[in-house]
């Protein structure tokens, strides 16, 4: 991002201070969502290009291949919130518009926030577009659920596959916002020491995933109180469909979100504190 565009929409309000908290924000999570978009353009862009490819290749080759390349972007999914959650505040960094950003009337947590809303709808968009071109090649969410599992589609209650691929969307969106979050405060911390900084950087990543899987296993049994998320999953078994009751354990979920917050608000104190631009 050129230092133009940062003098001319932020230095108003810097030395002016005429807009309040609010206003910058939603500059502060627009200019985000600006910087970010030629990346997501480039990443649409290639999924509909493998799928207008693989749309020649259906008649051709195996439908299991076909399936696997056309939902491949979903298991690149956490990689990109990771290139996209370090590149967020390393072109800040090498642009030298960090201290400008930290001059807006906004807090630490803003800042975080509005970089991690933006990485979050890119992740999301990636999804529903890779959803929708599957769809179209007759390789849909649902579809390729009941595919797998060998159910026609009348032998299971209406809705209930939707619910299936609507949980596991979910459960995906919830892995990446902690993707996100993680590799956000790692840049932070990375940022903290003149030398090594990207050795600093990975290792703490790694150990906070790893704190996180740890914290799991220690809090997890403590938090067995929490109510169970159930919900209804089907077998197929010598072609006899039977509906059963599965319950979620609520309490690692829990232990995540708990994880994400703790590392949220260390990396906006680190990043309003003590982080030198």
């Amino acid at each position: 991002m050129s230092s133009s565009f940062w003098r001319s929409e932020y230095s108003g309000n810097v030395q002016g201070g005429s807009v309040h908290c609010t206003g910058a924000y939603w500059q502060l999570l627009s200019k985000e969502v600006r910087s970010s978009k030629l990346v997501l353009l480039l990443s649409v862009s290639a999924i509909i290009a493998l799928d207008v490819f693989l749309a020649t290749r259906t008649a051709k080759w195996q439908e299991e291949l076909v399936a696997g390349l056309a939902w491949m972007p979903l298991a690149l999914l956490h990689f990109y919130a990771l290139f996209s959650g370090t590149m967020s505040f390393s072109q800040e960094w090498r642009g030298n518009h960090m201290h400008l950003v930290l001059s807006l009337p906004v807090r630490g947590w803003q800042i975080l926030s509005a970089k991690t809303l933006s990485t979050f709808c890119e992740t999301v968009a990636i999804t529903l577009v890779t959803m929708g071109g599957a769809s179209l090649l007759g390789l849909g969410p649902v579809a390729t659920l009941l595919r797998n599992t060998g159910v026609a589609p009348n032998a299971v209650p209406a809705g209930l596959a939707y619910k299936l691929v609507i949980l596991a969307t979910a459960l995906l969106w919830f892995s990446v916002v902690a993707v996100i979050i993680a590799v956000q405060f790692s840049y932070i911390a990375g940022r903290m020491f003149q030398r090594s900084g990207g050795l600093v950087m990975v290792w703490t990543f790694l150990l906070s995933l790893w704190g996180l899987f740890r914290l799991m296993s220690v809090v997890t049994p403590a938090l067995r109180w929490l109510p169970d998320l159930p919900f209804q999953v089907w077998s197929n078994v010598n072609g006899l469909i039977s509906l059963r009751t599965v319950h979620l354990d609520s309490a690692p979920f829990m232990v995540a979100a708990l994880w994400m917050l703790a590392l949220f608000a260390a990396g906006s104190w680190l990043l309003e504190r003590h982080v030198e631009v």
